[in-house]
């Protein structure tokens, strides 16, 4: 099956599996640049979120490395691993 690789932009994720020193969770926004609607999973060794492109939701701050999955109408999908800061 042949899959069209979709670029997409974690947008404040970066900070996201940082340790937890100020404040446990942050909020966080998927993007998907050129498609809408896209349902990602984004997970760690600790827990694993379901949402959908353009939504702000609150995720637990991790020592862990985040994946994060998306995939779009037609197939298209693309994972991207965020490292966590130190």
């Amino acid at each position: 099956m042949k899959y069209i690789l979709m670029s997409f932009a974690a947008v404040g994720l970066l900070n996201a599996c940082s340790t937890l020193a100020n404040h446990q969770t942050q909020h966080v926004t998927i993007k998907t640049p050129g498609t809408t609607n896209a349902r990602c999973i984004l997970e760690n060794e600790d827990i694993k979120y379901i949402v959908h492109t353009d939504l702000k939701i609150e995720i637990m701050k991790s020592p862990h490395d985040l994946v994060v999955r998306c995939k779009a109408p037609g197939n298209r999908e693309k994972t991207v691993h965020v490292r966590r800061e130190v």
